[in-house]
């Protein structure tokens, strides 16, 4: 009877044994993107499976899979983020964030330089090859992006990174700034591993007003919006302007990603920039990539506080909080001196605002309201998004956005029904966050600036 027990016991274990021989445990490093070439002729869904278990999810339909696992690792690096690109029912391309500033901070010359050496030294000696190099940006003064590209069987692999040198700017001397690197790994037919892009590229010769307009839906309650936006996901990344720039770009047909982006329009490691640096970095990316950028609400940059946008809406705000009766704004409550230098900080004077006496003194402006209104209506029209520059956390919104008090953000606006008043805009959070409406009246309270990139021919 004992050993009967014995067999039974052995018999149960080996059987344990055997049904984690079958399960595959699917290890956080990426490598078999590489060393898999059957890999890249899977469907969507059997490569979703595969790699259910490192954090991966679609974020723009079946389009585009991204993960930010903890583990994830290429050839023995730390991966911060990974994109799965789809296309035809096949796996097109994949992205590996090695470096950027935004999840992993700043890094010295030095520091950088190691990490490229290592990268370099790694990819070499994975293909038996040092590669060639592909081409170097350098857009801006002091601005660069460099490639090097090797081919591996049938797979692509094309290594870029980006910085901006030492120099001066002004009066003061701005140190070296790692940006981003990434790894790209894609089909050999794929010509986004050659690294080499036209003056002014295919997909910028392709969009246009007739072309964007098969993106426009409508509905019998009076919902009229624009379709096809693909999602990215900012994370906890400042970069709502990169990221809802690279919405856009995608939508027009542009491959790249917003550290690219984040690199031209200069924003800051942790912290995302001002809402006017955002729209002026709106601009930068425009004329990068090749579209006339129009800016729909005028914001001052005026060196003088008191002649701004931001002061104009103080001195409305205290109007009618006069004519309530309610506590007025004074600005100079709200400063404070950063050596020889005023800084007055928007964020806490638009928390103190009432909402309802700030909506109602913006409001009361109609022609202006109207505007706003108006343009959101013509360029929707036109299956062209707007970019949103706002101050959030004043008004309710569903979903909640996660963060407490009010901060400066950009979005997109990508509809509006003029029958409920209701805007119709997309946060760059994942698709929760995809289609969200709010209304009208709400939304212009906490504007800032509105603008547009758009293909030429459109008016």
């Amino acid at each position: 009877m004992m050993n009967m027990k014995k067999i039974l016991c052995v018999i149960t274990l080996l059987s344990v044994i055997n049904v984690f021989r079958c399960v595959a445990v699917p290890s956080a490093e990426l490598d078999d993107l590489i060393s898999e070439s059957s890999l890249w002729k899977n469907v969507p869904g059997e490569i979703m499976k595969s790699y259910k278990a490192l954090g991966f999810q679609f974020v723009d339909g079946k389009k585009i899979a991204k993960s930010n696992h903890a583990e994830l690792k290429f050839r023995g690096f730390k991966v911060w983020e990974a994109r799965i690109y789809f296309e035809s029912d096949a796996l097109s391309s994949v992205e590996l964030s090695v470096y950027n500033k935004g999840d992993a901070g700043n890094l010295s010359k030095a520091e950088f330089g190691k990490m490229m050496e290592a990268l370099v030294a790694n990819l070499t000696e994975l293909t038996g090859s040092r590669g060639r190099t592909g081409k170097v940006s350098n857009d801006r003064a002091n601005y660069y992006i460099n490639r090097r590209l090797w081919q591996m069987d049938e797979i692509g692999i094309r290594l870029e990174w980006a910085f901006v040198n030492a120099h001066r700017s002004g009066r003061s001397m701005q140190p070296f700034r790692a940006e981003f690197v990434k790894v790209v790994l894609g089909r050999k037919k794929k010509s986004a591993i050659s690294g080499l892009k036209k003056d002014r590229p295919d997909w910028a010769r392709l969009i246009s007003g007739r072309t964007l307009k098969v993106n426009l839906k409508q509905n019998s309650a009076g919902d009229i919006w624009v379709d096809n936006i693909p999602m990215v996901d900012q994370g906890q990344k400042g970069y709502c302007a990169a990221a809802s720039a690279e919405r856009v770009l995608r939508y027009y047909g542009w491959q790249g990603d917003q550290h690219e982006i984040a690199q031209l329009a200069d924003t800051a490691a942790k912290g995302g920039t001002s809402l006017e640096g955002m729209i002026d970095a709106l601009a930068v990316v425009g004329k990068r990539y090749h579209l006339n950028d129009k800016e729909l609400l005028k914001t001052s940059r005026s060196r003088s506080f008191e002649r701004g946008a931001f002061y104009n809406m103080i001195k409305l705000y205290n109007r009618e909080a006069k004519s309530k009766k309610a506590a007025e704004i004074d600005y100079k409550n709200f400063c404070n001196m950063q050596g020889n230098t005023r800084v007055i900080n928007s964020i806490r004077i638009y928390e103190a605002m009432d909402p309802t006496i700030l909506k109602d003194s913006k409001v009361s402006q109609r022609q202006s309201y109207a505007k706003f209104q108006q343009n959101i209506s013509n360029y929707v029209k036109q299956g062209v998004p707007l970019f949103w520059a706002c101050f959030v956390g004043k008004y309710p919104e569903t979903p909640d956005l996660g963060k407490n008090g009010a901060f400066g953000h950009v979005r997109l606006i990508i509809g509006i029904n003029q029958k409920t008043e209701e805007l119709i805009y997309s946060d760059s959070w994942g698709p929760r966050h995809a289609l969200k409406r709010m209304p009208l009246s709400n939304a212009w309270a906490m504007t800032f600036g509105l603008t547009v990139l758009k293909p030429r021919d459109v008016r």
